[in-house]
């Protein structure tokens, strides 16, 4: 069950100081938004639209994000910056979305052997959905153009450096892994609605309002 503030703001100690526990999972969120807002699409969106897609997207790239990190630093297991992994890497055997979480998209991007210039097109496809329920139609139509310039882009230039043997099949899995994502945000998604549900308690602090949200 989630600490009272006075004690989940304590965090480790180090002699007589106290310093204060990271909470990544916010730090990783933002981190998304930051990404989301440096697209030139992303300003002329409504209020409305932006949080549409923020909420769909928002928790997607995240993931990626962090498989591609982890990927990257040759971990099997997916990592935070400080090294700490979710749920102190401990992955219950029965959890499907546990195993995906921790190691599901780093065996996919270590199976497709991506690089970063993949990695990048693919996550900025991963935010150009056009498909998300609640968009107005003209921004549907701005993410579709978007979308299609991004996988122009993607499927060029992975014909280029794999070549017209291997590139189409590594493509279509690049692909496939955007479903993935989505399986996963919307199986997540409920795992925390049912979790906030179950621990919540009146006068105990909760998860920071963005993550709320998000989720």
């Amino acid at each position: 069950p989630p600490l009272p503030i006075s004690e989940a703001q304590l965090g480790r100690t180090s002699g007589d100081k106290q310093i204060p526990l990271k909470c990544w999972t916010l730090v990783e969120l933002l981190m998304a938004i930051e990404f989301m807002k440096t697209f030139d699409f992303f300003r002329h969106l409504s209020h409305a639209d932006k949080k549409v897609l923020m909420r769909h997207v928002v928790l997607m790239c995240t993931h990626l994000t962090l498989g591609f990190s982890s990927y990257d630093s040759k971990s099997d297991v997916m990592k935070f910056a400080d090294g700490t992994t979710p749920s102190h890497g401990y992955c219950c055997r029965d959890s499907e979305l546990d195993r995906l979480i921790l190691h599901g998209v780093i065996q996919i991007l270590r199976r497709i052997n991506i690089d970063k210039r993949e990695y990048v097109l693919l996550k900025a496809l991963v935010v150009c959905n056009s498909a998300i329920e609640g968009l107005s139609l003209p921004h549907k139509n701005e993410l579709e153009k978007e979308r299609l310039k991004y996988s122009k882009s993607l499927m060029s230039y992975v014909l280029s450096s794999r070549g017209v043997q291997k590139g189409p099949e590594a493509f279509t899995e690049m692909m496939a892994l955007i479903d993935t994502l989505t399986r996963m945000m919307n199986r997540h998604k409920n795992w925390h609605a049912l979790r906030m549900a179950l621990a919540y308690t009146p006068g105990i602090a909760q998860e920071p309002s963005l993550i709320n949200d998000i989720f």
